[in-house]
């Protein structure tokens, strides 16, 4: 489909003007400006310049503005037609980074119970440590008077801390194994990538640095990629963003 306009060359009008302008551009090379008189001339001369110049551009516009109507209705359309396009693509973005928001909270108190559990079967091999210390010395101090069952049950006590001491160790390495969601998934069609970014949004007018207000959302998303945390009046926060890349 050819969408290519033909120039209105031809134009009555036109023509006229091109015609026109030759003329001026040929006389405004000529002129020799050698008295008061001559700098009247030319004084006239650009008076009529300028309404060729106007005539020109009023006929520009006359052809340019059916252009621009049809031009922006051709945006509009196509501008509606994306609509359904952005919100599908930010509503499955959403979706995704809600998920992986899940997962990681998952992941985080999978680990979190890990450690607790670790914390406390530490304390109890600590304790039950310190209680078969106490007895190996009290059974040391009273040989005489304890008797076999209390000796094994030092023995058994001192068995036991061992143990827990190295269930202790395994619950460590599992908490340092515990998985997080995968960054990326692969397909056929293409990739789809999360990534940790800094976001904002004005949240207080009225306190925001004059500097930001005057260079409005651009500078201030300046200053957050280069690394700035907190700005007067701006809640600064970490988010995932999707990106999108098809395979060609």
């Amino acid at each position: 489909m050819d969408t290519s306009l033909a120039l209105p060359t031809n134009d009555t009008d036109v023509v006229a003007l091109t015609a026109r302008a030759r003329d001026v551009e040929a006389h405004a090379n000529s002129l020799v400006l050698a008295s008061d008189a001559d700098v009247e001339g030319a004084a006239a001369f650009l008076v009529d310049v300028s309404k060729a110049r106007q005539a020109a551009e009023k006929r520009r516009k006359f052809f340019v503005a059916p252009l621009n109507r049809h031009v922006k209705a051709i945006n509009d359309l196509f501008g509606a037609l994306a609509g359904p396009f952005v919100n599908a693509e930010a509503t499955v973005k959403g979706k995704i980074a809600a998920y992986r928001r899940e997962q990681q909270d998952r992941a985080d108190a999978e680990r979190r119970r890990l450690e607790a559990e670790e914390r406390a079967r530490a304390v109890a091999a600590e304790a039950a440590r310190v209680e078969a210390e106490a007895l190996a010395l009290a059974a040391q101090e009273s040989a005489s008077t304890v008797n076999e069952d209390a000796a094994a049950r030092a023995e058994f006590e001192a068995r036991l801390a061992a143990v827990n001491a190295e269930d202790a160790r395994e619950a460590a390495n599992v908490a340092a194994s515990a998985p997080a969601p995968a960054r990326s998934v692969v397909t056929e069609a293409g990739r789809v990538t999360a990534r940790k970014v800094w976001k904002f949004e004005v949240v207080n007018l009225d306190i925001l640095p004059r500097v930001y207000v005057a260079a409005n959302e651009k500078a201030i998303r300046a200053a957050v990629q280069a690394g700035a945390r907190e700005i007067p009046g701006v809640r600064i926060f970490e988010a995932e963003d999707i990106s999108v890349m098809a395979h060609a």
